[in-house]
């Protein structure tokens, strides 16, 4: 229905500062993902970058969508970001929780008298990622780096001291169906400080029969 873009100045600055500290940690070199966000497809990167919404891959910038409960919570999004998010303890514990599908934060949505959805799409530093595969409730930030990232990687922060966390949490896990066959859900993308994401687009939407949303 539409697309609107969400401006907040002090929210976005809070934003930058939190992924200029990222860049620095990992001196400009972000570990590099085996399964990038399927939201850093080119040409869709491109045409944001020709819109002049540039991302910083040296963080571990992407794209990604938070699918919110009705247009209050948009509101609240917009205002005061993904704040609210960490009150709500998730299966990979405390934090707010992106998806690189529309159809992944399309289930988190409700629509309204009008049969209206929200989803915001985000921007979300990922930064050096733990991946996960198993449950973790307790979890109140990114479990720590017992390494650097990699020989080619350092870990270093200003001072010669090393972060040590991992700045955001990848997760995926698997659900038994049958005896035979099991069925692995979409990844869940986790950051568990506030400033680590920006809300950058809302997408107004509606689906169009119950058959089609289904299909996907």
């Amino acid at each position: 229905l539409k697309v609107e873009r969400i401006e907040n100045a002090g929210l976005y600055d809070e934003y930058i500062t939190r992924r200029l500290t990222i860049m620095t940690e990992l001196e400009g070199r972000c570990p590099p993902m085996s399964r990038p966000p399927v939201t850093n497809n080119r040409d869709v990167v491109s045409e944001y970058n020709e819109a002049g919404l540039m991302l910083t891959h040296e963080t571990g910038e992407f794209l990604l969508f938070h699918g919110a409960k009705d247009e209050e919570t948009v509101e609240e999004i917009a205002r005061i970001g993904f704040g609210n998010r960490f009150n709500v303890r998730g299966v990979f514990g405390v934090g707010a929780y992106f998806a690189e599908n529309g159809n992944k934060a399309d289930e988190h949505t409700q629509g309204d008298a009008n049969g209206h959805r929200f989803v915001v799409i985000s921007r979300v530093v990922l930064g050096d990622a733990h991946y996960e595969t198993c449950e973790q409730f307790e979890w109140l930030q990114p479990p720590p780096v017992s390494h650097s990232p990699s020989s080619n990687y350092s870990s270093k922060v200003e001072g010669g001291e090393k972060y040590t966390h991992h700045h955001s949490v990848v997760a995926s896990t698997t659900t038994k169906r049958n005896e035979t066959a099991q069925l692995t859900r979409h990844r869940d993308f986790i950051v568990y400080e506030r400033s680590q994401s920006y809300p950058e687009l809302v997408v107004t939407y509606r689906h169009t029969s119950a058959d089609e949303i289904h299909s996907h």
